[in-house]
């Protein structure tokens, strides 16, 4: 019997034992299959990750590429928003950026320098450009002399030290001034030998020097806003828009602010401010201390009258056009009659993220110099565009009154003012 419980426990024993290594054997299976699990989990987890994070950055890149494209496409050349015209010149767009406190300068040395002011008045005879007048006066705290020369075509005023200017033993003796051939031959050697006669003016020969000398410090302006849809093709087309798109009127109140016409008390333009004819309401601005009256083509009444013969009285006497182009419009000069016009700045609006942003382009005749600020290559925001636009088309029109017909005016004026004291005072 000692010996059946015997084997009877060993038995026992033997197979707990093997339901132990089986046991273990499963647990370690079990226990191997999980982390083999978990690493794979873990691994793709990370993979995936890893795949995620290389997409996002695939995305950002083309992203980045995909508007620097878009925005370079964007950047329209100048010469895309007009058609070539003869005699007329478009300006290139440049990485210059411009300064956008430009200063408009006004001529006022005659006014600082002599007006109501002591100095000596002489008249004189230039060889081969008429007559002419000569003013100097002494500046004692530099020891110089400020030379005023008028001539009818220019001004030109000049500092001369007084000891680059020799004197006589005589003069020196009786302590008096250089003689003024001497003086004159200094600044002008074709002068040395001419004659010089000293006059004493009047009050109102001054008063019209003062006014011929800041005839071009022009302080009012008027400039045409004309608004062109894609497809129209004549300037017909262009005038007989009553209304802009919300884009234009957004536009044009960049540019200043609505203000009924109706008794208007500041600078109208020209626009009639008693009955009202040429429109209830115009965009105006105080601008830097400059008036400024737009002629809206869309606010100027529009009649049946094909060529709006109204308008073009306004708009086609404007020295500075600027033209609003919506779409691929492009801007024709061909199609105006107008000899007034003189230069012309075009604006496209364009979307680039949600935000309107505005192309530049300018055009100017043939015989008017470049001038700054130059046209940017990179859109404008409505922050910048203001600004831009306004120092670009008053310099554009101070540059124009000394161009083509306008300088022939100019000179024509100065040459009358100049001869009238001469003939006064001879």
């Amino acid at each position: 019997m000692a010996s059946t419980e015997e084997n009877s426990n060993q038995n026992s024993n033997e197979n707990l034992n093997e339901i132990q290594i089986n046991s273990n054997e499963n647990s370690n299976e079990n226990s191997n299959e999980n982390s083999n699990e978990n690493l794979n989990e873990n691994s793709n987890e990370n993979s995936n990750e890893n795949l995620n994070e290389i997409q996002i950055n695939l995305n950002e890149n083309l992203n980045e590429n995909s508007n620097q494209n878009s925005n370079e496409d964007l950047n329209e050349n100048p010469k895309e928003m007009f058609k070539e015209n003869e005699n007329w010149i478009i300006e290139e767009n440049s990485n210059e950026k411009s300064n956008e406190n430009e200063e408009i300068k006004n001529d006022t040395k005659f006014r600082e320098l002599f007006y109501q002011k002591e100095y000596y008045s002489f008249v004189f005879t230039y060889p081969k450009r008429g007559n002419s007048l000569l003013l100097i006066t002494e500046d004692s705290k530099n020891s110089q002399f400020i030379i005023y020369l008028c001539l009818k075509d220019e001004t030109r005023i000049k500092m001369l030290k007084k000891s680059d200017i020799g004197k006589s033993l005589l003069r020196n003796l009786f302590c008096m001034g250089p003689a003024i051939s001497k003086v004159i031959g200094k600044i002008e050697p074709d002068l040395v030998n001419v004659e010089v006669s000293d006059v004493a003016w009047e009050e109102e020969d001054e008063e019209d020097l003062l006014k011929m000398e800041e005839y071009q410090n022009i302080k009012q302006y008027k400039f045409g806003v004309i608004y062109i849809k894609q497809g129209q093709e004549s300037e017909d087309d262009y005038l007989q828009n009553e209304k802009g798109s919300e884009e234009f009127n957004q536009f044009i109140q960049l540019l200043g602010n609505y203000v009924d016409l109706k008794d208007f008390s500041q600078y109208s333009g020209g626009l009639d401010i008693i009955d009202c004819t040429s429109g209830q309401r115009s965009i105006y601005n105080n601008w830097r201390g400059f008036e400024i009256m737009f002629h809206v083509s869309t606010l100027l009444p529009t009649t049946k009258d094909k060529q709006q013969v109204e308008k073009k009285r306004f708009i086609g006497n404007d020295v500075i056009l600027i033209a609003f182009l919506e779409g691929n419009a492009k801007f024709d000069r061909s199609l105006f009659t107008s000899k007034q016009n003189h230069i012309v700045i075009a604006v496209r609006p364009i979307k680039i993220e949600k935000e309107t942003k505005y192309q530049i382009g300018v055009m100017r005749k043939e015989g008017i110099s470049e001038f700054k600020p130059k046209v940017p290559i990179e859109p404008l925001s409505k922050d910048e565009v203001t600004d831009f636009i306004l120092t670009k088309a008053c310099l554009g029109e101070r540059i124009s009154s000394k161009s083509g017909d306008f300088k022939k005016r100019w000179i024509s004026y100065r040459e009358n003012v100049i001869e009238t004291i001469y003939e006064k005072n001879i």
